[in-house]
């Protein structure tokens, strides 16, 4: 059965939240020069398509590292649930999410390298 927050509960998430939110934003700022690097301008699709790889070396480690994380989560969840249903059901949903999350990723990077080794020839 649900149980109402009173006022002082609901301020204490608000603030969890916006605390949770500035962290998260602090590490996308720690990790912004890592995004500023010099891509040319695509004259070509050759050109396009190697931009896009790069900016795909950088960017699937980190979307794996929060599928994982979900994983990780997940799996927590379901061993500690101490047979409870809700808990279970949850870690059960964080582990497909994860895992869906890494094979999605893998994937994706997959498919565009043998495109553009298949393709363009680019040997990336």
């Amino acid at each position: 059965m649900p149980h109402k927050l009173n006022t002082n509960q609901s301020a204490q998430r608000g603030l969890a939240l916006l605390s949770s939110a500035r962290q998260g934003l602090a590490v996308i700022m720690a990790f912004a020069p890592i995004s500023v690097f010099a891509l040319t301008t695509p004259k070509n699709l050759t050109d396009f398509v190697n931009n896009f790889i790069v900016i795909l070396n950088y960017l699937i480690p980190f979307i794996v590292g929060f599928a994982f994380f979900g994983f990780m989560i997940g799996l927590l969840k379901y061993v500690g649930s101490g047979g409870d249903e809700e808990r279970l059901s949850q870690g059960k949903q964080l582990i497909v999410y994860g895992l869906v999350g890494m094979v999605i990723a893998f994937s994706f990077w997959g498919l565009a390298k043998i495109i553009a080794n298949t393709y363009l020839a680019l040997g990336v």
